[in-house]
């Protein structure tokens, strides 16, 4: 029996990789951190749960993951040298970094692929939501999904005494335009963000002001987060378990836009979190009920510290590259131990030179690509 965590993610997913690396140095041989993807099920994995009174038992065949970006035809396939097959009792945690939907199967009809891919799914996903319940999850998904609500967090944030900027979420076109003439009538400005970013729409927060007016109508149909503008320092808060990481991020060169995200060029620095901000913010976290979360913060310029949102699967490896904290060493002891405090932490963090010799493995061909053709199939199921 090997004691196993679980890490759900692509397969290039470096954050994946470096706790991977940190648990199995963490376990001194007598356990392992294995990257479950669970897009990659459908083509060749397997899952059987047997229920008894008083019993619950399972087997969990796992394929070689892919990475984040895949080619459309489905007819490739991975060549899995060795499966690598999980009893239920070996499981140690799960860290739920990014799970994707199973890719649909061969079938020429797309009901088939829909019934089959969402059948597939339900295995899956009921699997581990019935973990979740007897083994450690970062984070678990159902409270994960309740924290990514946007208005969720802003609400939660306030009834915790952390401050906010002025928002309004509204699919009222006129609501829309009220807010931003008020904040423009008060020498202030205003941005815009989605409620759920896609990638298609873009993702970055904007600006808006009244000059916009002939597009507010669209609000209607998607509706928006409006805020007032805080001018200040962007600010990222690591949270695992209860240990705290807060560094100062800022571009290299301006963007113009009223997002961090816009390049990719920032420096970062460790920033000391007030303690009465701290307090507050592990209130949140517990009340949200993560285990890990990225909070963005923006330090403003006459000494506020306003919250913005969480990111409950966010990217911390530039804060612990940039500004030298011990993230991936705390993921890694939360996983294997079950708890973690910043005084646990005694490694030293990742350099951005190390992050390149950790991707190598799978760089280099680890895991063999075949193509293969796939037939037309049927499902007797679904006649």
């Amino acid at each position: 029996m090997t004691s196993t965590v679980l890490i759900v993610a692509p397969a290039d997913d470096a954050h994946a990789i470096a706790v991977q690396t940190r648990i199995n140095s963490l376990s001194h041989g007598i356990g392992q951190a294995v990257i479950v993807d669970l897009a990659t099920y459908p083509l060749g994995g397997d899952l059987s749960v047997r229920i008894e009174p008083g019993e619950t038992c399972s087997s969990l065949g796992l394929v070689a993951a892919l990475p984040s970006m895949y080619g459309p035809d489905f007819a490739q396939r991975l060549k899995q040298l060795d499966v690598t097959r999980i009893a239920r009792g070996d499981i140690r945690a799960v860290w739920w970094r990014r799970a994707r939907l199973p890719l649909p199967h061969p079938y020429e009809e797309a009901s088939l692929r829909e019934f089959a891919q969402n059948n597939t799914q339900a295995q899956l996903w009921g699997y581990f939501l019935s973990l979740s319940e007897t083994v450690p999850f970062v984070n678990v998904p159902m409270a994960e999904a309740a924290a990514n609500y946007k208005l969720v967090q802003l609400e939660k944030a306030v009834q915790n005494g952390l401050d906010i900027p002025s928002t309004l979420i509204t699919n009222n076109p006129r609501e829309a335009a009220t807010f931003v003439q008020e904040r423009e009538q008060a020498e202030r400005s205003c941005v815009v963000k989605q409620l759920r970013p896609a990638q298609s729409a873009g993702y970055l927060t904007q600006p808006i002001s009244s000059a916009d007016a002939p597009r507010f109508a669209q609000i209607q149909d998607a509706p928006v987060i409006l805020q007032e503008r805080v001018h200040g320092l962007d600010v990222r808060v690591v949270v695992v378990g209860e240990a705290v990481f807060a560094a100062s991020e800022e571009p290299r060169v301006a963007t113009g836009i009223p997002d961090i995200r816009a390049t990719f060029d920032t420096s970062c620095a460790p920033l000391a979190l007030p303690d009465s901000v701290r307090l507050k913010l592990l209130t949140l976290h517990k009340q949200l009920g993560l285990a890990f979360g990225a909070y963005d913060f923006i330090r403003s310029h006459d000494g506020r510290w306003v919250f913005l949102e969480v990111n409950t699967s966010g990217q911390w490896l530039y804060v612990e590259t940039g500004a030298a904290h011990r993230i991936s060493e705390a993921l890694a002891r939360l996983l294997w131990c079950g708890h973690v405090s910043e005084k646990d932490l005694e490694g030293d963090p990742f350099r951005e030179s190390e992050l390149d010799s950790m991707m190598a493995p799978f760089q280099n061909g680890v895991l063999e690509r075949a193509r293969a053709s796939s037939p037309v199939k049927t499902h007797w199921m679904a006649r």
